[in-house]
């Protein structure tokens, strides 16, 4: 079973916080929305991604609570299939054409199951194993952070030429932001959960026996900053092992401070100041 040390879940400014976490004794999920870049919410007076990242994690917890222990697919897909059905009836209700980049959210989701420690990973949300032999290991599906990426260069690129900030440069790449946004679910792009499921049966995935792992956690690209953006630690390993002597406040914390001393992000270029964050620690108990 999973015992819970930790977790977190942020927003990162004024608008509703588009993370969501979930656990329980067999599983623990980190979930990482993204709102519709045109600025359409067909559900939610402010934020879809924040109501699909909820409507979600809500989904998840009430069947893994129950004891599903169907595959993570099939569960996926049940919990999907009214949130379409919701979408597609806001989208008609308000005359709305459905956006083409709809809601979606990235997942990086471990269980417990048949003697196994499985993971399931949609997007740039990030899980890692520690094992009993001291070693770790960090997955995720990297097409959506080389997308993100080329837009980010291409930001810091604006600013040495011309000195406009890399946050004001965000504005002179919205074309390549939704030209990125258009490869959702698709062999050229990325694969990720949406309303419509298509991204499902696309994750990357990993079986291990349970009684190899010590520890694991789940984290947003929000707090992925740590290593990531501003270098604290080297890598997500590093980074996970610190989670077994520092409370992610106090993590979150001094990403929030380094971030506060760039905020215009020229120093360390990225979308915002500062992304809605989440974590969950856990160690694991056969």
């Amino acid at each position: 079973m999973f015992e819970i040390k930790d977790s977190i879940c942020i927003t990162g400014g004024a608008s509703p916080c588009e993370d969501a976490i979930g656990f329980g004794d067999n599983y623990i999920f980190a979930l990482d929305g993204a709102s519709c870049l045109t600025g359409v919410n067909l559900v939610h007076t402010q934020s879809d991604a924040h109501w699909f990242a909820n409507r979600v994690r809500d989904g998840l917890c009430r069947l893994l609570d129950n004891g599903d222990s169907r595959p993570t697919e099939e569960i996926l897909c049940d919990v999907i299939a009214p949130l379409k059905a919701e979408y597609i009836n806001g989208a008609e209700k308000s005359g709305t054409p459905i956006p083409d980049d709809s809601p979606s959210a990235g997942i990086a989701l471990f269980r417990i199951r048949e003697g196994f420690l499985e993971f399931y990973g949609l997007g740039d949300c990030v899980g890692v194993i520690a094992t009993k032999d001291g070693k770790a290991q960090w997955l995720n599906d990297p097409s959506l952070s080389k997308l993100d990426g080329i837009v980010i260069s291409k930001m810091a690129q604006i600013h040495k030429e011309t000195g406009v900030p890399v946050t004001q440069a965000k504005s002179m790449c919205t074309d390549l932001l939704i030209k990125h946004r258009g490869l959702k679910n698709t062999p050229e792009g990325y694969h990720i959960l949406d309303p419509f499921g298509e991204g499902i049966d696309h994750a990357c995935k990993l079986r291990i026996p349970l009684n190899e792992v010590k520890s694991v956690s789940v984290f947003s690209d929000g707090f992925a900053q740590l290593s990531e953006v501003f270098g604290v630690f080297d890598d997500f390993a590093q980074l996970h092992a610190a989670l077994g002597d520092t409370p992610l406040s106090e993590l979150c914390h001094k990403l929030f401070a380094l971030q506060d001393n760039d905020p215009e992000c020229n120093a360390h270029p990225r979308f915002k100041l500062r992304d809605d964050t989440c974590a969950v620690f856990a160690e694991v108990h056969e």
